[in-house]
């Protein structure tokens, strides 16, 4: 019985770290869109953030 308690662990931790990596994915994608929103028009940045919220 201790392996399921052992793969119940591994699961969290597994999806601890999906989270976390989902969070940093998102906040790069939402940084580098500012970014390119100084050096484009308003527009771009709108379109990438509209995207960005429905994902």
């Amino acid at each position: 019985m201790n392996d399921g308690r052992t793969d119940m662990k591994g699961m969290c931790l597994i999806m601890l770290i999906g989270i976390i990596v989902i969070a940093i994915t998102g906040y790069t994608v939402y940084f580098v869109a500012r970014q390119l929103s100084k050096k484009y028009n308003n527009s771009t940045y709108s379109t990438t953030y509209l995207s960005i919220q429905y994902i």
